[in-house]
């Protein structure tokens, strides 16, 4: 098997895992899917209340981080039901940051399959923080200054001490200070411990810039 094959599938069963684990841990019990959730193609069986993931084009383009596209797709037979569960799978993945992968909403639609089933389908962008925390090393010190004043602002707006983060994650006030004032990046478990218990902007701290999110 052509080892790049190999690789972009491992990657894309890896995805789905991930993704497949966080749906079924904030899934609401009374929007159960009771037909399950698959990685496309699902079963031939499989028709009614199902999830069916899909990963066109995924691949490890290291350069930037961007691993592609994915569409989160739902089908049922009653229009209320599709519309109800799109929403519900809006919230959960949101802007979402799932272990080491951030999940940005692309677009979304709701339509007609055949004469009786309707389809939700939701498209996110995936990047691999790691790899997008790579790109940061090349920022020049004036950015790294404005990213650690974001920081800081973000923290002091929250009424978060330096301190009260060494109880979350492996570091230091000292090193907080030094993000702070501009002498190195946020790591990615910072990043991503601050996005996931406060909220926190990634692409607004490293970009200066707030992504909306798809309506």
């Amino acid at each position: 098997m052509n080892s790049k094959f190999s690789k972009n599938k491992n990657i894309k069963l890896r995805v789905f895992e991930i993704i497949k684990a966080h749906i079924e841990k904030h899934l609401p019990k009374e929007s159960k899917v009771l037909g399950g959730i698959y990685l496309k193609p699902k079963p031939k069986s499989a028709r009614l209340d199902i999830i069916e993931i899909n990963t066109p084009g995924l691949i490890n383009r290291k350069a930037s981080g961007d691993l592609g596209l994915l569409n989160i797709n739902y089908q049922h037979d009653d229009l209320d039901v599709v519309e109800a569960r799109h929403q519900v799978l809006k919230d959960i993945m949101g802007d979402a940051i799932v272990e080491e992968y951030l999940f940005k909403q692309m677009g979304n639609q709701i339509f007609k399959t055949s004469k009786y089933l309707w389809l939700s389908n939701t498209m996110y962008s995936i990047t691999k923080l790691e790899l997008k925390m790579e790109e940061k090393k090349t920022i020049e010190a004036a950015d790294r200054r404005e990213i650690g004043i974001r920081f800081k602002d973000f923290r002091k707006s929250h009424n978060i001490l330096q301190t009260d983060l060494e109880n979350g994650i492996p570091t230091t006030a000292v090193q907080i200070s030094r993000i702070e004032n501009g002498h190195r990046f946020p790591s990615t478990e910072i990043l991503i411990y601050m996005a996931k218990y406060y909220n926190m902007d990634i692409n607004y701290i490293l970009t200066g810039q707030s992504v909306a999110k798809a309506k």
